[in-house]
């Protein structure tokens, strides 16, 4: 569902699609339960089409650090499960979530200059709704070719930066991007709003922002 508003925002989940670049699921709360797909019932916040459970756990971001935190079976295997007081575990760049089955999902931090993390499955398994990673937001986003960006966009010579303040989206090209081959006088060089169900382009970055 697209709500095309400039009115305050309703949520703390979107979709961002990137052309020649891919999808993406924006979250900028703390905390995110993590789950499989299930045809009936209530869902986790993010889903992952393979053999897992409906919730398998919680991911809490405290400060700059992110924290596992496993549900605990209720002895239903396809239905929801109780949460009891389990021990969280430390997840750093490159960790692994604890969670069996078919799928693997790590947690990456590309950047030091930001606290965001970025969730992302081995292939062949895929997260549901159609994107390709999940971005944590921590304030900012980073957008570029190389793997020290959350967002990468290996075939576009661009660096640029998202931000949010106050659930609201705005993005900026950076100025040490190789931009001349494609910056025209009118290409917005500060930062514009990033308004949900409308196309934005910086350069050669076209992107839409959704509201979940």
């Amino acid at each position: 569902m697209i709500r095309p508003t400039q009115s305050s925002p309703q949520t703390d989940a979107w979709r961002l699609w990137i052309d020649r670049c891919g999808g993406y699921a924006l979250f900028a709360g703390d905390r995110l339960t993590i789950g499989g797909v299930r045809q009936n019932g209530e869902t986790a916040d993010v889903t992952v089409q393979a053999d897992w459970r409906r919730n398998e756990g919680t991911l809490i971001r405290h400060g700059g650090d992110y924290f596992w935190s496993p549900s605990v079976s209720d002895g239903n295997n396809s239905g929801p499960r109780s949460m009891a007081p389990p021990k969280r575990q430390l997840l750093v760049d490159g960790s692994r979530f604890p969670i069996s089955g078919s799928a693997t999902m790590l947690l990456r931090k590309p950047s030091v200059l930001s606290a965001s993390a970025v969730l992302e499955l081995q292939p062949p398994h895929r997260f549901d709704g159609h994107v390709d990673h999940i971005l944590i937001a921590a304030q900012t986003l980073l957008i570029g070719p190389t793997e020290a960006n959350h967002i990468r966009c290996s075939g576009m010579d661009v660096s640029a930066v998202l931000v949010i303040r106050d659930g609201r989206w705005k993005a900026k090209l950076n100025r040490s991007s190789n931009t001349s081959r494609f910056l025209a006088s009118e290409t917005a060089r500060e930062f514009v709003d990033l308004i949900p169900g409308q196309r934005q382009s910086l350069g050669p970055l076209d992107m839409m922002l959704e509201e979940v």
